[in-house]
């Protein structure tokens, strides 16, 4: 039986071109870059025509794809001032600390 996910490695590392998911409909995309002057010049990123982005340089969340979000804790708890990454759409509790 063949695994796609090796033959998709295999491919991208062949061809030197790498691929991502869409975080909102899955579809496999070829990564860009930022090519406009701007402080987000030369990033990697993924846009696709159902309106998904998602930066390619930035930890993202596994099981939907999107980008997590970082934050700092500032309720008064013994955690306040940690920081922490979750995934903004909430999906099957994704949560880290970042230390």
């Amino acid at each position: 039986m063949i695994d796609f996910a090796d033959m998709k490695k295999e491919l991208e590392r062949l061809s030197g071109i790498e691929y991502h998911s869409c975080p909102d409909c899955g579809k496999h995309l070829r990564v860009q870059k930022v090519k406009k002057e701007s402080r987000n010049f030369g990033r990697p990123f993924v846009a696709c025509g159902c309106g998904g982005f998602v930066w390619c340089d930035l930890p993202t969340c596994k099981s939907c794809g999107a980008n997590y979000l970082t934050a700092t804790v500032k309720k008064p708890t013994a955690n306040q001032g940690r920081k922490f990454r979750a995934c903004p759409r909430q999906c099957k509790g994704e949560f880290r600390w970042v230390d």
